[in-house]
């Protein structure tokens, strides 16, 4: 950090040599600058990094989703998700009761009356949920505690590596809100709270407690059952 801050700022460039592919994504990214060239002492190392870099976004098709339903679920424990990051207002996590098909959850990166914002935090809702983490794999959110690596998405599907800072489970009032994309449909459990905010299908944030049927809203479908958060190919029924 020290040699970047004082060499950069008298416009001179660094080159490191790479022994361990795990390293690259914090060279690249010290103070927002990174390294200018890195030099691999080998080329498995160099073969290894770019997968590794690779790994470290994600591109995921989104689309559409109509809500059909909203209804009261009674009280249950959901998980508030601490990432090590800070979202943007367009940022959040993919959840669902099915693996089949998801919401995008926002973060709490929008102010109001109540709360301060909480630019980290996505209030993923009910525990039994999937929560999607990138390269075709869920978890239940039961799973995730600190240091679990996970990916935060945007509205468009662009989606970057975090980690799980901690995951606060409280006992809190719920909705259950249907949807269907008119073939696949789906549900999630999420707190009745103003902080909890969906996208709507036109690029504007929307209240969980200001949901109606008939809203559009932004998702994702997934391929296949699951068997520990993998795809497998079986028959599967989720009702």
């Amino acid at each position: 950090e020290n040699l970047i801050a004082a060499l950069h700022s008298r416009g001179k460039k660094i080159g490191i040599v790479v022994n361990n592919s795990k390293e690259v994504p914090t060279l690249l990214n010290i103070l927002e600058k990174g390294v200018d060239s890195l030099y691999f002492e080998s080329e498995d190392i160099f073969n290894e990094s770019v997968e590794y870099l690779k790994n470290d976004h994600e591109n995921i098709s989104v689309k559409t989703f109509k809500i059909t339903g909203i209804e009261d679920a009674g009280s249950g424990d959901r998980v508030c998700i601490d990432t090590i990051s800070m979202l943007g207002e367009d940022e959040g996590l993919f959840i669902g009761s099915f693996a089949s098909s998801m919401l995008l959850i926002l973060s709490e990166n929008s102010k109001n009356e109540f709360i301060d914002t909480r630019p980290f935090r996505v209030n993923s809702g009910s525990i039994h949920q999937y929560v999607y983490v990138g390269n075709g794999k869920t978890k239940y959110l039961s799973e995730l505690n600190s240091g679990t690596k996970i990916k935060v998405f945007n509205k468009n599907g662009r989606g970057r590596s975090s980690t799980v800072g901690r995951a606060k489970i409280e006992f809190r009032p719920l909705f259950k809100i249907s949807f269907t994309d008119g073939n696949k449909y789906g549900s999630v459990f999420l707190q009745n709270a103003e902080t909890v905010r969906l996208m709507g299908n036109d690029g504007n944030p929307i209240q969980v407690n200001k949901l109606k049927d008939g809203d559009e809203v932004l998702g994702i479908s997934l391929e296949g059952a699951r068997h520990y958060g993998m795809k497998i190919e079986e028959k599967m029924i989720e009702i």
